[in-house]
C-alpha cells in the first residue's frame, strides 16, 4: 500500500457509546446510540472498534485494549464492539491483523491483503462481516487461541474494522481505499522476559566553519529492541572533544512505544562542536516498561568516534608551511647563483700571464 493510501487507511473514530451484553455465538445489533444532527441528504459515514466493556455492559468500555497475560497454548473467549456513528448503514470487515513500527517509531499495522503470521493469527472472529444500522452498534465474538509453542513476551496485533470505498489517486485513476478503526492487541506469554533497547548503525559527519569552536555535526543512528517485551523511554545525544571538552548536549527526547524486534532511524544536528581533531558522539537510552511489570530495566549506550578538523588552523600552517619553503628555496637559488668570492682552493694556480711580444727588428 502507498504512503497515501495507508494515511488514508489508518484514520480513527473515537466516541463515547453504550454498550449492551451480547449473547454468545453471534453479533448482536444493540439500541440506538447518539449521533451528530446531520442534513437529511448528507451520507455521513463514521463508525468505531474497541474492546467490549467487562465490568457493566451498560457503561462505555473500560478496556483501552485488548491486554492478556497467558500460557502458551491458552485460548480466550472476548468480544469487540462496532459503533455507528454515521447516517447510514455500513457494512464492514472485522478482522485481525499484524502490528509493526513504520520508520518513524509509529504503531502501525499491516495492510488488508497482507496474511498475518504473528498475533493477528491467533484471532478467530465469529462474523467477518457485520452489518450496522445507522446510529447503533453490534458485539462480535472473537477467540484467540495461544500457539502451544508462541514465544515467551509480548506479541502485538490489532482487531480492525474496515470499509472499503472508491477513490481517486493522485494521478487520477480510480482505486479502492481501505479506511480502517480498530483496537490493539497485546498478548504477553509466560516465560522469561528480556527486555533490552540498543542502539545501532551511529555515525557522526563533521561540519567545520571559519570559527574552530562553532562546527556542527550530523548524527544518525538507529534505536532497536533487542527484547521480547514492549518499551519505550528517553533518549539523549552529545558529541563532544576528548575528555569532554567542549561536550554539547541534546534535551532527552521520548522513545516511542516500541515493539520486539523493531526499530526506527533518528538524524539530529549538534550545533555548537568545537574541531578539536576527534568528536566523540554518545546516545544514553532510558528504557520505560510497558504493560505488567518486566524486571530491572538499565540504560544502554552507543558511541563512536569521527575525525573534526579545525580546517582553518590547518589551512594557516599549511600556508606558514608552505611560505616558509618558498623562502628557502629562494635563498639556495640565491646562493648557487652568485660567484664565489676570495683565492680559489685547493692545490691549483692559476695560470701564469703570456709574456709580451717582442718588437720586429729588435733583439732581446
Amino acid at each position: 500500500m502507498t504512503t497515501w493510501r495507508r494515511a488514508l487507511a489508518v484514520t480513527t473514530l473515537l466516541a463515547t457509546v453504550v454498550l449492551a451484553p451480547a449473547a454468545p455465538g453471534q453479533a448482536q445489533e444493540q439500541p440506538p446510540l447518539p449521533a451528530p444532527p446531520a442534513p437529511e441528504d448528507q451520507i455521513v459515514q463514521s463508525w468505531a472498534l474497541f474492546p467490549t466493556g467487562s465490568d457493566d455492559p451498560d457503561q462505555p468500555s473500560n478496556r483501552p485494549n485488548l491486554s492478556y497475560e497467558v500460557p502458551a497454548g491458552e485460548t480466550i473467549e472476548d468480544s469487540v464492539t462496532v459503533a455507528n456513528y454515521g447516517s447510514v448503514p455500513l457494512t464492514l470487515r472485522i478482522y485481525a491483523s499484524d502490528a509493526f513500527n513504520n520508520p518513524e517509531g509509529g504503531f502501525d499495522v499491516l495492510s488488508g491483503d497482507e496474511v498475518p503470521t504473528g498475533a493477528g493469527s491467533w484471532v478467530s472472529v465469529l462474523t467477518e462481516f457485520v452489518t450496522v444500522p445507522a446510529g447503533t452498534q453490534s458485539i462480535v465474538p472473537i477467540t484467540i487461541t495461544v500457539p502451544i509453542d508462541a514465544s515467551p513476551g509480548d506479541h502485538v496485533g490489532a482487531v480492525l474494522a474496515s470499509l472499503r470505498v472508491p477513490g481517486t489517486a493522485p494521478d487520477g485513476n480510480t482505486v479502492t481505499l481501505d479506511q480502517r478503526t480498530g483496537t490493539r492487541l497485546y498478548m504477553r506469554v509466560d516465560g522469561p522476559l528480556n527486555p533490552e533497547l540498543a542502539v545501532e548503525n551511529l555515525q557522526t559527519d563533521y561540519n567545520p566553519t571559519a570559527n574552530p569552536l562553532s562546527g556542527s555535526a550530523d548524527v544518525s543512528y538507529r534505536i532497536v529492541n533487542r527484547g521480547n517485551v514492549r518499551l519505550q523511554g528517553t533518549q539523549q545525544l552529545s558529541v563532544g572533544g576528548p575528555f569532554g571538552i567542549g561536550r554539547t548536549t541534546l534535551p532527552a527526547e521520548d522513545i516511542p512505544e516500541l515493539l520486539p524486534g523493531e526499530g526506527y532511524d533518528v538524524t539530529a544536528t549538534v550545533e555548537g562542536v568545537p574541531a578539536t581533531v576527534a568528536a566523540f558522539t554518545e546516545v544514553t537510552l532510558t528504557p520505560e516498561a510497558l504493560g505488567p511489570d518486566v524486571g530491572e530495566l538499565s540504560e544502554s549506550k552507543g558511541t563512536s568516534i569521527s575525525l573534526a578538523l579545525p580546517v582553518t588552523v590547518l589551512a594557516i600552517l599549511l600556508a606558514l608551511g608552505l611560505a616558509w619553503y618558498a623562502r628557502r628555496a629562494y635563498l639556495r637559488h640565491r646562493r648557487e647563483g652568485t660567484p664565489p668570492s676570495g683565492p680559489p682552493r685547493g692545490d691549483t694556480l692559476p695560470p701564469a700571464p703570456a709574456p709580451p711580444p717582442t718588437p720586429v727588428g729588435q733583439s732581446s
